[in-house]
């Protein structure tokens, strides 16, 4: 009863709409750590007796959905998706979009991260995503062990409330998470890196109009070419 909707009102806080399945013996425990860097949600969640799962009204269109990668640190959770069944441990990493029905169980205690992103800005560093589906990828690839020690990073950061350079620290997050995608089936080509390059001038110059010192040679010096 009362005790269902206080948790389904802490758990939407901050990973859309959830509802909680009630369970015969219920005995849940919910804790959530959160920080905001610029429009990203970043919650560290230690979490027991839990069976929640988003569908139906709680999705999101896809136009105004979000992205959330998933890092369980410490013990398992039950998964089920429409693409995906399975068991999240400190192997994998779950990608999860809002658009798409999600469940998740977790009968014993588990501590894990979650960071959760606009899908729309992922849009500045990767092109061809083919679509918002669920999946489960390495943590011990090389794409996966940098994205995991970076948010590690930035949980530890945020549990001592120390400042960061939070435009700085949102852009080496969406890079690092275009490149766990690339790893994946998520993205449908690889970027050809001179379209990359082209790609980061242009957003540069966009974001450095106001710059009186804006010249070829400081886009050589940033971007580590030649002025031609």
């Amino acid at each position: 009863g009362s005790e269902t909707n206080l948790i389904e009102t802490a758990l939407s806080r901050y990973n859309g709409s959830w509802a909680v399945i009630p369970q015969e013996a219920p005995s849940c425990r919910v804790a959530v750590g959160s920080r905001l860097i610029r429009d990203f949600l970043l919650t560290d969640m230690d979490v027991s007796g839990l069976h929640s799962a988003r569908d139906g009204a709680m999705l999101d269109r896809p136009k105004e959905a979000y992205i959330n990668l998933s890092y369980v640190y410490d013990g398992e959770v039950n998964l089920g998706t429409n693409e995906i069944a399975g068991v999240l441990s400190p192997d994998s990493i779950h990608i999860w979009f809002t658009s798409q029905p999600v469940e998740m169980h977790v009968p014993e205690r588990a501590k894990f991260l979650n960071i959760m992103i606009p899908t729309q800005r992922l849009s500045n560093v990767t092109h061809g995503l083919n679509n918002q589906k669920n999946a489960l990828v390495s943590a011990k690839s090389g794409g996966g062990l940098l994205f995991c020690s970076h948010l590690k990073s930035m949980a530890e950061i945020s549990s001592q409330s120390q400042e960061i350079d939070e435009g700085c620290v949102a852009e080496a997050t969406l890079h690092l998470v275009a490149n766990l995608l690339r790893s994946s089936d998520l993205l449908s080509e690889r970027l050809d890196p001179r379209q990359h390059l082209q790609d980061e001038l242009c957003r540069f110059i966009r974001d450095n109009l106001q710059q009186t010192d804006l010249s070829p040679a400081l886009l050589a010096r940033e971007f580590g070419v030649s002025v031609r």
